[in-house]
């Protein structure tokens, strides 16, 4: 909130949207009540903006609106860590290997751990 600011204006501005969600929440029927938050929100910024003068709408206006993330190379991390190990016990300990007659047999277990 800006410094110069009136001391009342954060409290009045949350009062009128408060005040302004309950009735319409309260009153209303059908499908504006599901409306109530985002019409008292927009009503408390306005109040908040326009009376009172607490928002900055320069950096609004200034903001670069379309463009494009910088392209950089997400680079590949091939470190093996300790999370890396425990991922490695814990899928070496899913995987079964059988031989069923001339035929090699791996199932991997999903679900919750037990005993082989």
């Amino acid at each position: 909130m800006p410094a110069d600011a009136a001391p009342a204006a954060a409290p009045v501005t949350a009062g009128v949207t408060l005040a302004l969600v309950v009735a319409i929440s309260l009153r209303a029927t059908g499908a504006l009540r599901l409306w109530a938050a985002a019409l008292g929100l927009e009503v408390g910024s306005l109040v908040g903006g326009l009376v009172f003068g607490i928002y900055d709408s320069e950096r609004v206006l200034e903001a670069a609106w379309v463009g494009l993330p910088p392209f950089a190379w997400p680079g590949i991390d091939l470190s093996l860590g300790p999370d890396f190990w425990a991922l490695l016990r814990h899928y070496a300990s899913s995987v079964r290997h059988q031989q069923f007659h001339d035929t090699n047999v791996i199932t991997v277990r999903v679900g919750p751990a037990a005993s082989m």
